[in-house]
């Protein structure tokens, strides 16, 4: 299974003219999933029901130098409205970036449940 990567864009504090969150964004993809390159904890996850009553999704978390492990797990809520917009993370690296293997860097992000069309975009914040 490869994971079909989210783009990224960036908020310029500095700009007068504000970001078109359409343009860039990937189609929810259940089968696949989705990979988020996370190096930093300035990285916001945009999840957009364009038509869709709403969709379940969760982040793959790895051990972290506290001894805490497993999934850290947040889930959409069961409606939401469409061309509603939710914001999640920031999430820092040391707790949910793969260390290893393929999605090294990546926050893996994780769909289920999704009835009509999602799409997704991150946005990295100043």
């Amino acid at each position: 299974m490869a994971r079909v990567n989210i783009p990224i864009l960036d908020a310029d504090k500095n700009s007068a003219v504000g970001l078109d969150l359409t343009v860039g964004s990937v189609a929810a993809d259940v089968t696949e999933d989705h990979k988020l390159l996370n190096r930093t904890s300035r990285i916001m996850l945009l999840v957009w029901t364009a038509s869709a009553s709403g969709v379940d999704i969760s982040f793959d978390s790895v051990p972290d130098p506290y001894g805490r492990e497993g999934d850290a797990t947040e889930e959409g809520p069961t409606t939401i409205g469409a061309s509603k917009f939710m914001a999640f993370g920031p999430y820092s690296p040391g707790l949910f970036t793969q260390k290893t293997g393929t999605y090294k860097n990546y926050l893996q992000v994780n769909l289920a449940n999704l009835s009509g069309t999602v799409k997704l975009v991150a946005v990295s914040i100043p």
